[in-house]
């Protein structure tokens, strides 16, 4: 039994076809040989991109198979117009839906919580390292500790501190280390 190593399809049939995925999975390139496929090539949106990932359909990545099934949905309209019998698309829409994108927002955020608990993590790293060698004394505030530019936990004062409400309400106005 001798078995067919290169597929070859029409574009007009991809363009008509009710199932074009699996006709790009199971083809190695589409032809504008004959006469209706020329016709799309006169389209706008054939681009010479377009005709390059036509020639060879195994080599191809996801974004270039989804932007073959946007020029098809592109170029559907015209062979409505012409009159040629178009089956009625049965293809899911290539267009994101609001899950997809929302998806892709929450793994970005995602994403960048990780880079900023890495970058977190990396700087108390290379302060301990400092402790540990001496070159820092034990003292000193740890950047990746501290909350603000003047936290008082990093000199270990306590927020539940009796003279802190003191400051706080007013009644006293400065506060020196010495006092704790």
């Amino acid at each position: 039994m001798w078995t067919v190593l290169f597929s070859s399809t029409k574009a007009v049939d991809f363009i008509t076809s009710a199932d074009p995925v699996r006709l790009l999975t199971e083809s190695n390139e589409l032809s504008f040989e004959d006469e209706e496929s020329r016709k799309l090539l006169d389209s706008s949106s054939t681009t010479p991109e377009i005709r390059a990932l036509c020639k060879d359909l195994k080599v191809i990545g996801k974004g270039d198979f989804r932007m073959l099934l946007r020029w098809r949905v592109h170029v559907r309209p015209l062979l409505v117009a012409r009159g040629e019998k178009v089956i009625p698309d049965a293809t899911p829409k290539v267009e994101p839906d609001e899950d997809e994108l929302l998806e892709e927002a929450l793994t970005q955020d995602e994403l960048r919580r990780r880079r900023e608990e890495k970058k977190t993590r990396r700087e108390h790293s290379k302060q301990q390292r400092k402790k540990d060698m001496g070159l820092i004394h034990e003292f000193a505030l740890d950047v990746s500790e501290r909350e603000g530019p003047f936290s008082l936990s990093s000199i270990g004062v306590d927020n539940d501190d009796p003279r802190l409400e003191a400051v706080r309400e007013g009644s006293i106005k400065f506060l020196s280390l010495e006092q704790f």
